[in-house]
């Protein structure tokens, strides 16, 4: 149906002349009226084709191809006989607003292509955002629990060397350690 289009306007532009040669009809002198129909104006305009093109149609086709075929439709006003399935092919073949084609919907996808990859890239990070938060808050607490863990070692060293030491006067931690290392050594 697009395609109808482009030849409307071709007819509306044949209307146009057809206006125009009605006009140059009117000037001479078998014009007359303010509608002059379309075999008026051809033989005002061009007499001697419009008996030819009648012997040629009534000899080829028939007599009927003539009378009453070719002179109900010369019977309509030039501008009328082009201007008519002109308009009509137009309103037919028009593009649609409504429903793109496959050409323009590629053309509007890749203008909002760079809209699309720009919301992506921000979600995504966002959502790189977030899993950085998380894994620090995870690091933070592991190295709170590492800490949590030496210092209850620490206590629980501190702790047992009070033990052993007790009821010692002269030991300190300094002593059991150098002990402690000695007998190590001795193994």
């Amino acid at each position: 149906m697009r395609a109808l289009f482009p030849f409307g306007w071709l007819f509306l532009f044949a209307a146009l002349l057809g206006a125009a040669a009605e006009t140059a009809a009117r000037l001479g002198p078998h014009g007359g009226g303010f509608l002059l129909a379309a075999y008026d104006v051809w033989y005002a305009l061009w007499p001697g084709t419009l008996v030819v093109t009648k012997i040629r149609l009534e000899t080829l086709v028939g007599p009927w191809a003539w009378d009453p075929l070719m002179t109900t439709v010369l019977a309509l006003p030039l501008w009328a006989l082009f201007g008519i399935p002109g308009g009509l092919m137009l309103w037919l073949g028009r593009p649609r607003r409504g429903q793109p084609d496959a050409a323009q919907q590629h053309e509007e996808d890749a203008l909002f292509l760079y809209d699309s990859l720009a919301e992506q890239a921000e979600a995504e990070e966002r959502e790189f955002a977030a899993f950085q938060e998380q894994l620090t808050v995870e690091v933070k607490a592991s190295e709170l629990s590492a800490m949590v863990g030496q210092d209850d070692a620490v206590a629980r060293a501190q702790a047992s060397a009070r033990k052993m030491t007790e009821g010692k006067d002269d030991a300190s931690v300094d002593d059991f350690l150098a002990e402690r290392h000695r007998d190590v050594e001795r193994e």
